[in-house]
């Protein structure tokens, strides 16, 4: 019964992810860089992004080059801002992880703070997306993935609060197993830019000059 119950929720989140061939005319979607992040979100024809009047063409992912957490987290582009409308953040999310592969360093969750929403995603990249390839971090405080290893060590404040709440005695569950079985202790890479290469394909991706 609890498998049937999960592969619901799968579809659901699935079915409601706005794609590229569902934006409207007027509505794009912009990679922005600088120096040290990168921000994806919707916007108009003039580069302006929308507001919650706008409704549901609002949203905005950003990442940093410059982890915010202790440990070099494999080079990773960290995540540390995102909100969108319900059902348009994933396509934004896709965006984003396609930009960082192509750059050779994917993308990892936020290490402090992440969003009952934004757990979903990350869940949905690491259960369903074989397009989607994962790399694991350790655990930067006692490292036992690769303990030799100091490049991928990274904090992982967001998941010790997880298992703290969530942790119950004579479960059998290690914090090693534990660790391991969250998608947010992972670093995910695409395989190609097929969202990217639609956007543009469709004239919606807005690139300024």
């Amino acid at each position: 019964m609890n498998s049937i119950r999960q592969l619901i929720r799968e579809m659901l989140l699935s079915e409601a992810a706005f794609q590229p061939s569902d934006l409207p005319d007027g509505v794009y979607v912009e990679i922005a860089e600088t120096d040290f992040d990168v921000l994806v979100r919707y916007c108009d024809k003039e580069g302006q992004s929308f507001d919650s009047s706008r409704a549901p063409f609002y949203g905005v992912v950003s990442m940093s080059s410059k982890t915010r957490s202790r440990g070099k987290c494999s080079g990773a582009f960290t995540v540390y801002w995102a909100k969108a409308a319900h059902g348009y953040g994933p396509l934004l999310y896709d965006v984003l992880i396609e930009f960082a592969s192509e750059l050779g360093r994917g993308v990892t969750p936020d290490r402090h703070e992440v969003s009952s929403a934004a757990k979903k995603v990350w869940s949905y990249y690491f259960n369903n997306r074989s397009d989607i390839t994962r790399k694991i971090l350790d655990y930067e405080e006692e490292p036992f993935i690769t303990p030799d290893d100091k490049f991928d060590d990274c904090e992982s404040k967001v998941v010790e609060f997880d298992w703290e709440e969530g942790q119950v005695e004579g479960t059998g569950t290690t914090w090693e197993d534990y660790y391991k079985s969250s998608p947010l202790n992972y670093v995910y890479f695409s395989k190609g830019t097929p969202t990217i290469d639609k956007l543009r394909a469709a004239g919606k991706l807005y690139e300024r000059n």
